[in-house]
């Protein structure tokens, strides 16, 4: 399968998910006498149109880029996707990365979010960083996994008032 019909397909996946959206939108309850943007279901309306249009303009650029190959292979033998993963190192990282995501919403709930956060950066860019530059490696990234922690914490928590879970820690 060439790229330009992986965007092609996943164009439409994505503008049948903006459909689907938008009808399920349709149905959110109205405010009587308000704005309509304080109404429930405006802003998924409004993404399920961004969304949309979003996917009109790749389905538009794969027919034009498919165009195009044609036009220039004229007829011969167009390109194709590499591989999704290259070694089975890659394909570990993947269900890593897939597990650690399963596993996150239980941890936070466990022992809260602040911590968990920092748990799941701090492995999460350890494991894909793939063993680059040894010697300051941890102390990088705990440098930048405690400085994404503070700054979540201080937007969400402490400039929009917004509570995380506590957990068992309470923090």
């Amino acid at each position: 399968m060439t790229i330009p019909r992986r965007d092609l397909i996943s164009g439409a996946v994505f503008g049948t998910g903006a459909i689907i959206l938008f009808s399920y939108a349709s149905g959110f309850p109205m405010r009587e006498g308000q704005s309509a943007a304080i109404s429930p279901g405006f802003y998924p309306k409004l993404l399920a149109v961004l969304l949309g249009i979003l996917s009109l303009i790749q389905i538009v650029t794969a027919v034009i880029s498919e165009l195009k190959i044609r036009n220039a292979n004229d007829g011969e033998d167009q390109k194709s996707m590499p591989p999704i993963w290259k070694d089975r190192h890659t394909f570990r990282l993947f269900l890593f990365t897939l597990g650690a995501l399963i596993a996150y919403p239980f941890l936070m709930r466990l022992i809260g979010f602040a911590f968990s956060g920092f748990l799941f950066l701090g492995t999460l860019i350890y494991a894909l960083s793939n063993g680059s530059r040894k010697g300051r490696q941890l102390i990088v990234i705990s440098v930048v996994t405690v400085g994404i922690s503070v700054l979540t914490y201080l937007v969400f928590r402490v400039f929009l008032k917004i509570p995380f879970p506590t957990g068992l820690i309470r923090f």
